[in-house]
């Protein structure tokens, strides 16, 4: 029997987060415990785990990395061998036993950049800093451009757009966003409040002269 593969809930006020791209590709065998997508929340980026095991099918409607995803969004299903899933008619072509065509473009864990190949985390950092992520040395598998090459390059060697002196647009992710919403709640509702106190740390500092000079 098939496996939902859904949007879990990564903190209790947690509603939506930003899909990151899949781990693993569509039609490969997926084993209970493997890291299975990517999910941003509004604290990190992790990865999230199968539950459980089967041959993996993303669905008709299934998210592209940087999509805003609900939690509890069907995004595919792990099958057994031999097996084909079926979808409701709202999440697949009408009839609904019909198996589905594959997406035209289904999102991946690397993308093709001639050459090059990135992982989403790569590709997040270097929108972030305005790199050129395809003139980024990879030290992954077959060149492969991982996150923390992308943070090892200085953006203005690259030719960056913030090395023209021009802005640099940054896309606004979960994290940012709950980041302005708490900041601009704390100067809402906190009183801002400056607390001085004074200690007489005379003994405390004759002790220490002391023990330093015992040992």
């Amino acid at each position: 029997m098939a496996a939902d593969v859904t949007i879990p809930r990564l903190g209790w006020s947690m509603e939506e987060g930003v899909f990151a791209g899949w781990l693993k590709e569509p039609g490969a065998t997926v084993r209970p415990g493997e890291p299975l997508f990517m999910l941003e929340g509004e604290k990190a980026t992790q990865e999230i785990e199968a539950v459980d095991g089967g041959v993996l099918h993303l669905a008709p409607d299934a998210p592209a990395t940087g999509q805003t995803v609900p939690v509890g969004q069907l995004i595919a299903r792990l099958c057994a061998a031999g097996e084909t899933p079926t979808w409701a008619p709202s999440s697949g072509p009408a009839g609904g036993g019909a198996a589905p065509k594959p997406p035209a473009a289904p999102p991946r864990q690397e993308q093709a950049l001639g050459s090059v190949r990135s992982s989403p985390r790569a590709r997040r950092a270097a929108r972030e800093r305005g790199v050129d992520v395809s003139r980024v040395r990879g030290s992954g598998a077959g060149g492969r451009i991982r996150e923390r090459d992308v943070l090892a390059v200085d953006p203005a060697a690259l030719g960056a757009a913030a090395a023209t002196g021009g802005p640099v647009r940054q896309p606004i992710t979960q994290v940012r966003r709950t980041i302005a919403r708490q900041m601009v709640r704390s100067r809402q509702e906190t009183v801002p409040v400056t607390l001085t106190a004074w200690a007489d740390a005379t003994a405390l500092l004759a002790a220490r002269a002391a023990a330093k000079a015992a040992a």
